[in-house]
């Protein structure tokens, strides 16, 4: 009954921005309803998962084999209640709710970083208004911002600040921003650099977010074959990148070769795969 309560708390928080986080009727491709329905279900899915995960982080991958995550563990690496998830979600869903109170302004990402100095400080968006783990390039960010840096300046941008926290908090912007992402033309890029600038500054975080938002974009939008697609996606991402951005970006494009080469990436054994922390490790990971 604990972790149902949970549940529906994450089910909560993620229904009250949705009429608002959704573009405009007249956008869709699909039904307001149906669209609204996956929504909610990439969120709920991807907060459970998060649940699911906290107890056994840090966790080798032997012992996941030898033995498996079926359902919701307590305690473990956080010493946690079953159910619990992390600032994954809790960052996911302060960043849903702030896009569904903008909805068609222009973003103020200062009532963003307002809503991450909460939860880091006081433990909003968590299940028990407890912050029990959060990243150090995030906290500088945030502490950044209590300074009076001005947002988009707040994540650091140095090589060392490329860990995985923008990356795990931008599924609400790749789903709001989703018409504009899918598809050959790719729009809206600029606001999914900005939502990582704020804790994450550097170009190869920010072309991580924008990979992976694009993939889910195209997911929503398309009915190919599921390779086919996510090989069309990262394609179409690549030559955006290649095609309209500076020398900052094109600098970075060569970390990410193993991805502009989905074909290979997929015949990799899992050993070659890398389950760190590191920004590219866990966009390939999630690929993979």
């Amino acid at each position: 009954m604990e972790v149902l309560g949970y549940y529906e708390e994450a089910k909560r928080k993620t229904e009250l921005a949705k009429k608002r986080f959704i573009t405009r009727e007249s956008d869709y491709r699909m039904s307001y309803q149906e669209e609204s329905k996956r929504y909610i279900a990439a969120m709920l899915g991807f907060v459970i998962g998060d649940a699911l995960g906290v107890p056994v982080e840090f966790v080798s991958r032997q012992e996941l084999r030898d033995n498996p995550v079926t359902e919701m563990r307590e305690y473990g690496t956080h010493n946690q209640p079953a159910g619990t998830w992390s600032d994954d979600s809790s960052m996911s869903l302060a960043t849903m709710e702030w896009l569904g109170e903008m909805g068609e302004s222009k973003p103020d990402y200062k009532v963003l970083m307002d809503k991450f100095s909460a939860w880091l400080l006081y433990g909003d968006y968590t299940a028990h208004q407890e912050n029990f783990d959060s990243g150090i390039s995030t906290n500088k960010a945030i502490m950044n911002y209590a300074r009076g840096v001005e947002p988009l300046q707040c994540g650091n941008k140095s090589e060392y600040d490329n860990g995985n926290g923008s990356l795990m908090r931008i599924l609400p912007a790749a789903l709001r921003y989703s018409k504009a992402l899918a598809g050959e033309k790719v729009k809206k890029a600029d606001a999914i650099f900005n939502l990582s600038a704020l804790t994450h500054g550097h170009a190869r975080s920010k072309i991580a977010c924008l990979i992976y938002s694009k993939v889910i974009a195209d997911m929503l939008c398309s009915k190919d074959d599921k390779f086919n697609m996510v090989s069309k996606s990262i394609s179409n991402c690549k030559h955006y990148l290649d095609t309209n951005f500076d020398l900052e970006i094109a600098s970075e494009m060569e970390k990410y070769a193993r991805l502009w080469n989905l074909k290979e990436l997929k015949k990799m054994n899992e050993s070659q795969i890398k389950s760190s922390g590191y920004v590219v490790d866990t966009l390939e990971a999630v690929i993979w």
